[in-house]
């Protein structure tokens, strides 16, 4: 019984997933009540048979909730979205991550110290980059190449990640954020 069973947009994003023996085992819609697209998906390399998908997103309520690291939609027509789905199709988190002008992510890769990795577009003039990198600002014409870096901090819990005074799970995107559980 995966997450959402109904379309919510003019078009969602979705995942589905199937035995070895190809029987549908869940099938879910990824979005909210705008235009969402699915580029690609990685599995949790710890095995726990969370799915992480990247792609783009209108904008468009509903698709990221409180555990975002960017909540509200930057701005342009559309805007890269990250999500993490547990492995019955529940969604975890989803995040934006975007400026005034259009980003997309079109690839994905999730690492064993589950630092995610996104490839895509961007045609912000600022807040897109940052310090001490390749290239933190946009060059211009067009769109640039985005190479974003994410730390999935919201599962599974570890215990050097939250501090017994407040309950504060520290997590880590483009630069270190706390959220509330």
């Amino acid at each position: 019984n995966a997450g959402l069973n109904a379309l919510r947009g003019t078009y969602d994003a979705q995942v589905t997933k199937f035995s070895a023996n190809g029987q549908l085992l869940w099938a879910s819609y990824l979005g909210g009540f705008g235009h969402e697209y699915g580029h690609d998906l990685k599995l949790d390399p710890l095995g726990t048979g969370a799915i992480f998908v990247a792609g783009g997103s209108s904008e468009s309520p509903g698709l990221v909730g409180s555990r975002g690291w960017q909540t509200e939609y930057g701005g342009g027509m559309w805007d890269a979205f990250l999500a993490k789905l547990d492995a019955s199709g529940q969604l975890l988190w989803s995040t934006y991550y975007g400026g005034a002008g259009n980003e997309g992510f079109r690839a994905m890769d999730v690492d064993s110290s589950k630092n995610i990795y996104c490839l895509g577009y961007t045609s912000s003039r600022e807040g897109m980059g940052t310090p001490n990198t390749q290239q933190n600002y946009y060059g211009g014409d067009g769109a640039d190449l985005l190479l974003s870096s994410f730390k999935d901090c919201y599962a599974p819990l570890a215990p050097q990640n939250i501090t017994p005074a407040t309950s504060l799970r520290i997590c880590g995107g483009l630069r270190t954020t706390l959220k509330a559980r």
